[in-house]
């Protein structure tokens, strides 16, 4: 048995991980979401991406988990795009106007 595997056994507690993940989809989470990315990439960056805002538009929980890449995946979710959240991106990149989130970029575009 896996320390990861938190839904066998009687009496354990759900990760944070299958919490998470039920409240994206057990009822469908209604508000948008700000997502962020950290990229796993050859420039060995530690830089975390504000790639916008977005709505669950359908989801399930999977049962069990699905092992895709060497991870434990407890839903599968899709979203649609929202939006960009200007002032999210001006905190996060702070007073210098040269940096732009890629959602923002890909806003001024259309």
């Amino acid at each position: 048995s896996s320390s990861n595997n938190n839904s066998s056994g009687a009496g354990s507690k759900p990760s944070l991980r299958d919490r998470a993940a039920e409240a994206l989809v057990t009822p469908p989470q209604k508000e948008p979401i700000a997502i962020f990315a950290l990229p796993k990439n050859a420039m060995q960056t530690s830089d975390i991406y504000y790639i916008g805002h977005w709505k669950v538009s359908d989801g399930k929980k999977l049962i069990p988990p699905k092992q895709i890449k060497g991870q434990a995946r407890q839903t599968h979710v899709k979203f649609q795009f929202i939006g960009v959240d200007s002032a999210l991106v001006r905190a996060m990149n702070g007073p210098s106007d040269k940096n732009t989130s890629i959602a923002e970029e890909e806003e001024s575009k259309s």
